[in-house]
């Protein structure tokens, strides 16, 4: 077990410098504090973010966000899930990107049952 930890210890250290050259990130991963504003009003929620580049200037981006309230007796929940092709041009100081995302929303509300006599 000791050589196999040592033989991945010394097989990441050799891929760091080659990795270092890299003039693009492979992969970039995002993840934050999201506020969405609508007719729900569902403003509290999440946001993460996922680009897997092959090419320099193309890539993959997958996002999901979550967004939770509530009104006058209703909890609202509403997941967004897209996906879409990313286009960046890279420089040395400044990345400006644009993508094409689709994909689908998931609202569920959930309130309180009103008894009638």
């Amino acid at each position: 077990m000791k050589k196999l930890l040592l033989l991945f210890g010394v097989g990441l250290f050799i891929t760091a410098p080659i990795q270092a050259q890299q003039s693009y990130p492979r992969a970039e991963i995002f993840g934050g504090y999201s506020y969405l504003r609508g007719d729900l009003s569902v403003p509290a929620g999440w946001n993460a973010s996922v680009a897997v580049n092959p090419h320099r200037n193309i890539g993959l981006e997958t996002d999901f966000s979550g967004h939770y309230g509530s009104t006058v007796g209703f909890d609202h929940k509403t997941h967004l899930f897209l996906v879409g092709p990313k286009f960046a041009v890279r420089s040395d100081r400044l990345t400006p990107y644009a993508h094409v995302l689709i994909g689908v929303t998931r609202v569920s509300m959930m309130g309180e049952q009103l008894l009638y006599p």
